[in-house]
């Protein structure tokens, strides 16, 4: 067997070395332990071929999802993990995609609290702002069920970045997501947490290095301290 596994080994790195780029990206490199991260291709080579295949009295209309694949990917353990690169053929064609690490940390604690990250990822300052606020079950106004109680984030009002709290800083908002959270989970109708998280870039920033502070948000609940974040000019 082993006098087959070299020339196989040679074989793939060839078609490794000659493969063309396509780029692999993710919409944030730190999620939490149980938490999805979306990948990325450009996939524009599908799209090309077909056009070139196509009568020239023939002309693509509209947008397609092979320009832009998306996945998510469920994080279900802590640590460091690789994703990419893939290696495929189409149309004869050998195609290579680059790969990001992730590093996936601990979950939060079943309590109320704000947690602010903040990671690079593609030459870009990304500020994660993370929250638990105390949720309440009301009473379900779409059931016709009178004693029928549900749990909601829509009314909450949770902390978030003014898009530009300064001349020349802005926080670019990419991404939001909100669920609830059973305190208890063997008991489903017992007390709960709601919990956000809001996605941002900073762009644009020609400053000097300059620390977060409590004034570039809104709805900030009172008596917390942020930790020292600090935002360093835009590449």
């Amino acid at each position: 067997m082993k006098k087959y596994f070299l020339p196989i080994l040679v074989f793939a790195g060839l078609l490794s070395a000659n493969a063309q780029s396509i780029r692999l990206k993710t919409n944030y490199t730190e999620p939490r332990l149980g938490q999805s991260i979306t990948i990325t291709l450009k996939l524009n080579f599908i799209e090309e071929h077909i056009k070139e295949t196509l009568a020239p009295e023939l002309e693509l209309k509209g947008n397609s999802a092979f320009s832009n694949y998306a996945r998510e990917i469920q994080v279900n353990d802590t640590g460091d993990f690789q994703v990419g690169p893939f290696l495929f053929e189409f149309n004869g064609k050998v195609y290579k995609t680059d790969s990001v690490i992730l590093h996936v940390t601990e979950p939060l604690e079943n309590v109320e609290g704000l947690w602010v990250r903040l990671i690079e990822y593609d030459s870009t300052q990304i500020l994660i702002v993370e929250q638990h606020i105390e949720n309440e079950w009301k009473k379900d106004k779409e059931s016709k069920d009178p004693f029928s109680m549900s749990l909601s984030t829509t009314e909450l009002e949770f902390a978030e970045l003014i898009e530009n709290p300064m001349e020349g800083l802005e926080f670019n908002f990419r991404q939001s997501n909100s669920y609830s959270v059973l305190i208890d989970e063997k008991d489903p109708f017992g007390a709960s947490l709601a919990y956000s998280r809001k996605i941002y870039h900073v762009t644009n920033y020609s400053g000097e290095e300059i620390q977060l502070s409590e004034d570039f948000f809104e709805n900030l609940p009172k008596k917390i301290e942020l930790p020292e974040i600090i935002i360093k000019a835009s590449n």
